[in-house]
């Protein structure tokens, strides 16, 4: 195809996380500093997008089109989890005798490698295609291996080998935490 091709992408990602941590401080104190190492349990990841690729018509070049096509398309990455480390390090600051403010800088490390890809909607120009494309081309699951074959099954999602890709983030942490009890 000599026509040039635009690509636009756009995803978002979510993940429910069980982080269990160690937190060693200091003793406390008005200000007291601490640490905080854990591991992370990515559970339920999903990766939702949309993608647009469009073939523009040029007249400076031979094409095989005379006008633009436009492909929108639509897709989900699910299934598998995901380990990692977490770790942080900040302070707790001693407000009054029943509650502080806190403040870390916490930075999570973990990869991902989906087991499935759906295509949920597929259009070419408006028009709708998904409801006409074969199995193989609107699933691929995802394995740590499989065996290749000659012939393709239509009828059959499409498989592929996992591949692991970051998901980890960092950021900063504040809030207050409130103290319920004697001794406080």
């Amino acid at each position: 195809n000599n026509a040039y091709k635009q690509v636009a992408n756009t995803a978002r990602a979510t993940m429910f996380r069980l982080i269990p941590a160690i937190k060693l401080s200091m003793l406390p104190d008005d200000f007291t500093p601490y640490i905080k190492v854990g591991v992370v349990i990515g559970l339920m990841p999903i990766i939702t997008g949309n993608s647009t690729e469009t073939d523009e018509y040029s007249t400076t070049l031979p094409t095989i089109t005379s006008s633009d096509t436009i492909y929108a398309k639509n897709y989900k990455y699910s299934g598998g989890a995901s380990i990692g480390g977490m770790a942080a390090i900040g302070v707790d600051i001693n407000v009054a005798d029943f509650f502080m403010i806190y403040a870390e800088f916490a930075v999570i490390e973990q990869t991902w490698a989906p087991s499935q890809l759906v295509y949920t909607a597929w259009t070419q120009n408006g028009n709708d295609l998904i409801s006409s494309l074969p199995i193989n081309q609107k699933q691929t699951n995802y394995a740590n291996n499989y065996t290749s074959t000659s012939t393709v099954n239509p009828a059959v999602p499409s498989q592929a080998l996992k591949t692991y890709q970051p998901f980890g983030s960092w950021g900063m942490n504040i809030g207050i935490r409130f103290m319920f009890g004697k001794g406080f």
